[in-house]
């Protein structure tokens, strides 16, 4: 309730404003993202009081380094490829028209608002950024991991007592719902009604399921925040082969249906292969040994 409080009080200026054409709108949209870390820092630090602290929230990995950036690069590699395939996808079933090309990156990066300097050819810079993918998912990890420790980090780890997939549904959930502030204004989806909201978590549930399983797995957020900052940035870089057309919108990326269609196979995927339910080993042992007269994290003060 405090990170989806603190979201709408950062986001009133944008509502008093000019919504999403409001000029503060990405410095909103950027501290809008510190909110769920700032929420679960609070409550974990003033109510929660775990021993510690830091580990409880996901900040320290309970992996060795080398499995710890085996599971980064998963989380940097596989938005992108997920993103490429439901690209793909939506061609061969006569969704979208790409251009293979990159000639097109001009006209969509224009329409866009962002025009190309004329003296540049567009299929130079969209090489170059189709090449500064991982760079850009990097950067963008930063505030992608301020989301990650509160949703993953904090709330997730103490919603398993309802079982993993409860939990992951629950934490969808709650991740959708904290959008609505901007997305009543009609970000991403287009829509300032309830259905956008009901969209936006729709996907935040199937999203959730991998990012779900990189915490399970690594004992900590730093690869999903890798995976959510791929994640927003290769949303991004479809218009690199988008041929104009002023229907593809979000249908043509992992916020439509074809992309749905992608990550709920994923989700299926590691159902089947019980990659979610799993934890690593290690992963017991760290929470649960503690100092002489302290408390684990695998107390009732801190569930994992």
């Amino acid at each position: 309730m405090l990170a989806l409080g603190l979201a709408w009080l950062v986001a009133l200026p944008l509502w008093a404003g000019g919504g999403l054409a409001d000029p503060r709108f990405r410095t909103v949209a950027l501290v809008m993202m510190l909110t769920p870390s700032v929420a679960a820092l609070a409550v974990t630090l003033v109510l929660v009081r775990p021993a510690a602290p830091w580990r409880s929230l996901g900040l320290v990995p309970t992996v060795g380094w080398r499995r710890l950036v085996v599971l980064v690069l998963v989380g940097l590699l596989a938005p992108v490829v997920l993103s490429a395939l439901t690209v793909l996808v939506a061609a061969l079933l006569g969704l979208a028209r790409v251009d293979w090309s990159l000639g097109a990156y001009a006209t969509n990066l224009a329409a866009s608002g962002t025009p190309l300097p004329p003296t540049v050819p567009a299929r130079t810079l969209a090489l170059v950024a189709l090449v500064a993918v991982p760079v850009n998912a990097l950067v963008s990890a930063v505030p992608a991991a301020a989301e990650e420790i509160g949703w993953r980090g904090f709330l997730l780890p103490r919603l398993l007592p309802l079982g993993t997939w409860p939990a992951l549904l629950v934490t969808g959930v709650v991740w959708g719902v904290w959008h609505a502030p901007l997305v009543l204004l009609g970000y991403d989806y287009g829509r300032t009604d309830l259905l956008g909201v009901l969209l936006m978590t729709g996907f935040t549930v199937l999203t959730g399921v991998g990012l779900g399983a990189l915490r399970r797995r690594s004992g900590c957020v730093w690869p999903g925040a890798v995976a959510h900052g791929s994640l927003n940035t290769a949303a991004s870089t479809v218009i690199l082969v988008l041929s104009p057309d002023p229907a593809h919108g979000t249908g043509l990326t992992l916020l439509g249906p074809t992309g749905w269609a992608l990550l709920a196979l994923l989700a299926l995927g590691l159902a089947l292969t019980g990659v979610v339910g799993r934890r690593p080993s290690s992963t017991t042992t760290a929470s649960t040994t503690a100092a002489p007269g302290t408390k684990g994290e695998g107390t009732a003060r801190g569930p994992r």
